[in-house]
Parts: structure tokens; C-alpha cells; sequence
């Protein structure tokens, strides 16, 4: 996985702070002088999956203006190569503003959900503004991020040249399976009552 920023300044704390599962202010993305920014989320090539949701670990308990303000969120079936090519992929505006300033400080957010049936290779949240200034200046501060596949969906990633043989898990209820990378997954020799429907989105499923 591969998140990158493209900010506006230059003036930061690293963007893959909000992927390393520390969620705290010893693991930051810290943005001076903030101006907006375009965090950039790539799955990478045959990985494209279906997001329906955000949330964020805000951060900076006495700063509570240094949460973002909105949220707009942009897929792209293409290659994010870098940070100075952000802007060449083709991107396609999944969101409308999505309001955060009600969203807790120093807490995970609630799950940020939006209208998306496509899978992406990448998605871009970007964010034009914070909430407001401190006696600081102008800030945006995130210890970390997830993007939430749709409800009662069991996503299974198996990467190419490899094969997963499930031997004991029966699926049931009204779950979704979605198989995910180029490689094989094999289920269980007996009944599968799930009744969502399979998803191949790479790769090959074996029943």
C-alpha cells in the first residue's frame, strides 16, 4: 500500500504516518501554514477495491481547529506515480463536500460514509481547508487514517502466483464475498449459504 501527499506546502510531517497503526502524536501528519491538501491512497496495480467510507484519528486535544473543515473524495483506475505527478492521473469526483467540523478532537472520527459502487485502483481524499486558526497559525493535524469497504463484505486478497485453500470457514448470512489480486482462492469442500454473491475483481475463485 502507498499513501503520498500533495500538498500545497512542503512544510509537513510525512503523509504515511496516517498508515503505520500508531495513533498518536508520536506518529503525525502535521501541515503548517495549511492551505489544502490531496492525500492519495493507491491500492496498486489489480488491486482496486470498492470504498464506501473515511475516517480519521484527529489529533491536537487543545487545537481542535486543526481538524479539516470538508472532505471530498476522488477515485482513479490509474497509477498515482509520485508526489509531483499527483495530478496526472485521471480522477473522478466520487463525493460532494463532506462536512468533518462536527467530528470529535483527539478521537477516531465517525466513518465518513459516501455513494460508491466502483472499484479504484487509488482514491484522494482532499481537503481544502481546516476549521480554523490557533494562536499558532494555521494548521492541519492527523495521526491516521482508514478507508472502510461497504458493510458485510469479506474482502480476500491473494497476491499473484499464490493459492489460499479454506478449510474451515463456512460462509453464511447475507455476506458479500469479494476476492481481491491475482491469485487463487480455493473454498471449502462443503456448503457456502452466503447469499450476497461472489465478486471477482482479480484472480480466480475456486468453489
Amino acid at each position: 500500500n502507498l499513501l503520498k501527499s500533495g500538498a500545497y506546502n512542503s512544510d509537513e510531517v510525512k503523509a504515511d504516518k496516517l498508515i503505520d497503526d500508531v495513533a498518536d502524536s508520536t506518529s503525525r501528519m502535521l501541515i503548517k501554514n495549511f492551505a489544502g491538501c490531496k492525500i492519495n491512497y493507491d491500492f496498486g496495480e489489480g488491486q482496486a477495491k470498492v470504498v464506501h467510507g473515511f475516517r480519521f484519528r484527529t489529533g491536537a486535544k487543545g487545537y481542535p481547529g486543526r481538524r479539516p473543515k470538508s472532505v471530498v473524495v476522488w477515485g482513479t483506475q490509474d497509477a498515482v506515480p509520485d508526489e509531483a505527478a499527483a495530478n496526472a492521473a485521471n480522477w473522478t469526483k466520487i463525493s460532494d463536500k463532506i462536512d468533518f467540523t462536527t467530528q470529535p478532537i483527539d478521537a477516531w472520527s465517525s466513518y465518513m460514509s459516501f455513494q460508491n459502487e466502483v472499484a479504484y485502483r487509488a482514491y484522494r481524499l482532499e481537503i481544502d481547508d481546516n476549521v480554523s486558526s490557533d494562536s499558532y497559525g494555521d494548521f492541519l493535524e492527523l495521526y491516521e487514517m482508514e478507508l472502510v469497504p461497504p458493510p458485510g463484505e469479506l474482502h480476500l486478497n491473494v497476491a499473484s502466483g499464490q493459492t489460499v485453500v479454506n478449510t474451515t470457514v463456512a460462509l453464511t448470512g447475507s455476506l458479500k464475498l469479494v476476492k481481491e489480486g491475482a491469485g487463487t482462492f480455493v473454498s471449502m469442500d462443503a456448503t457456502q449459504t452466503y447469499t450476497g454473491g461472489t465478486d471477482v475483481l482479480g484472480g480466480t475463485v475456486k468453489f
